[in-house]
C-alpha cells in the first residue's frame, strides 16, 4: 500500500501534528506500507525537522514571505506524483497546502482520507468565523466531501465535530499514539538544575502551545487558589508563544503570581521529557483538543494528570491516571491539592498512566487501525456505504 501524507508543517511551534504525524508515518512504514510525507519547511525557523527518517519526507519551500502558503511548484508536484500512490492521507483544514491537495487528488481520481485534527470542533470553526465561512464555500466544502472517509482521534472530537459533515460521511476513530519513554525519573534532575529556581519547589506542568485555545487563564485562576495551600508550588509554562502570554502575564501580575510562575519558552523534545519526568503534575485544560500529544507523553512518563473537562478525554479517569474536572478554577486547584497531598495516590496514577499509554496508545496498534481504515477507504464503493467505525473508544454509539 503505496500513502501519499501532506501537513502543512513539521515546525514544532504549530503543535501535536507536527510530532504526530511523522510518528504515525514511520509506525505505517514499519508495519509494510511505503509512506511519503509532503509539507512546506519554515523559512524564518531553524531547521528542526531530521531528514533522516524511514519514510520519504519532501520539504517545500512555501510562497516567498510566507511560512507555509503553497507556490505553483506545489501544486504542480503533487498533482504529478499523487498518481504514484494508492491513497493519500491530508492533514489539517481552513489551509491552502491542504485545500490543494484535496483538489490535485480530486482531479487525478485518487481517494483521500481527511484528518481535521481539531479543526471541525465548533469553538475551532466558530474562531474567525466569518473569514471561515467564505473560505468554506470558496474551498473546504469540497475538501470535506470529497474526502472517503473522515479520521477523527477520539470520540469526543467525533461528536463535536460530525455537524459540519455531509450526512452520511464515512468516518473512523483512531487516537494519537505515543513512542515508549523509559521508566523511572532520570531526566528530572537535569531538568530542575537547568532551571535553578525551581530547587525545592513543587511543579505544576503546562507544556505546549502558549494559545487562546488551551484555557491557560484558568490554570492561572486555579494556581492562585492552590498557592494558597501549597506556597512551594511553581507554575511551570514550556511551550512558544501564540499571541497568549501578553495577556496572560497581565493575569499573573494581577494575582500576585510572579514569583509562582516560570515560563521557558520552547524547549528541545528531550528537555520537554525531562520537565515531564520533573513535574509533579501536568495541567491541561484546552477549551478544544483533538488529542493531545503533550498529554500522551504525560501519561508515558506518569505524570498525574488534571485535565478539564472541556478536553473530553474521560480515559484519564476511566484508567485511574488522573482527574476529570468540570470547569472553574476552584475543582481544578481542588484536584491539584488532593495529587500534591497524597503520594500514595499520586504513585497509583503514574503506574496507571504508563500501563494505559503502553497498552492503548503504542504506535503499533495505532498503525494498525489506521491500515485497516486505508483498506475501507479502497475498498469499492458498494462496500463503503455504511460509516467506517474502527476499534471503537469509550463511547459505543455516536
Amino acid at each position: 500500500m503505496r500513502v501519499l501524507h501532506v501537513i502543512p508543517s513539521l515546525d514544532p511551534s504549530t503543535g501535536g501534528p507536527a510530532r504526530s504525524v511523522p510518528a504515525l508515518c514511520r509506525a505505517l512504514q514499519a508495519a509494510g506500507a511505503s509512506v511519503a510525507l509532503y509539507t512546506f519547511r519554515n523559512p524564518y525557523a531553524p531547521v528542526t525537522v531530521s531528514t533522516d527518517e524511514t519514510f520519504n519526507l519532501h520539504q517545500f519551500k512555501p510562497l516567498y514571505g510566507s511560512r507555509e502558503f503553497p507556490s505553483p511548484d506545489f501544486y504542480s508536484r503533487i498533482r504529478r506524483d499523487v498518481c504514484s500512490f494508492d491513497l493519500a492521507h491530508l492533514h489539517s483544514l481552513w489551509n491552502p497546502s491542504i485545500s490543494l491537495a484535496a483538489l490535485a487528488c480530486r482531479r487525478a481520481g485518487i481517494p483521500y482520507l481527511l484528518s481535521p485534527r481539531g479543526m471541525l470542533q465548533g469553538s475551532a470553526v466558530g474562531r474567525r468565523r466569518r473569514l471561515k465561512s467564505v473560505y468554506h464555500r470558496l474551498w473546504e466544502r469540497s475538501t470535506i466531501a470529497g474526502a472517503r472517509a473522515i479520521h477523527f482521534c477520539t470520540d469526543a472530537e467525533a461528536q463535536s465535530s460530525r455537524r459540519f459533515l455531509p450526512r452520511h460521511k464515512p468516518f473512523a476513530v483512531i487516537r494519537n499514539g505515543v513512542e515508549p519513554v523509559s521508566n523511572g525519573l532520570a531526566g528530572a534532575c537535569e531538568f530542575r538544575e537547568a532551571f535553578p529556581s525551581l530547587q525545592g519547589k513543587r511543579i505544576a506542568l503546562f507544556l505546549g502551545r502558549l494559545h487562546w485555545s488551551k484555557g491557560l487563564e484558568l490554570q492561572a485562576e486555579a494556581l492562585a487558589l492552590a498557592v494558597r495551600e501549597f506556597p512551594e508550588l511553581v507554575w511551570v509554562l514550556v511551550g512558544p508563544d501564540e499571541g497568549e502570554w501578553a495577556h496572560l502575564s497581565r493575569q499573573v501580575a494581577r494575582l500576585g503570581l510572579e514569583k509562582h510562575v516560570l515560563r521557558t519558552g520552547p524547549l528541545p523534545h528531550a528537555r520537554c521529557l525531562e520537565a515531564l519526568k520533573a513535574a509533579d503534575l501536568f495541567l491541561l485544560t484546552s477549551r478544544h483538543e483533538a488529542h493531545s500529544m503533550a498529554m500522551n507523553e504525560a501519561l508515558a512518563v506518569g505524570v498525574p494528570l488534571v485535565i478539564a473537562d472541556t478536553v473530553r478525554f474521560p480515559e484519564i479517569r476511566e484508567c485511574g491516571a488522573g482527574y476529570v474536572v468540570p470547569g472553574g478554577p476552584q475543582p481544578l486547584a481542588e484536584a491539584i491539592s488532593s495529587i500534591l497531598k497524597h503520594p500514595e495516590q499520586a504513585r497509583g496514577m503514574r503506574e496507571a498512566g504508563r500501563r494505559f499509554a503502553s497498552e492503548r496508545l503504542a504506535w503499533a496498534h495505532i498503525a494498525r487501525d489506521m491500515i485497516e481504515a486505508y483498506e475501507e477507504v479502497l475498498a469499492p464503493v458498494d462496500q463503503r456505504e455504511r460509516q467506517i467505525i474502527l476499534r471503537r473508544i469509550g463511547v459505543e454509539n455516536i
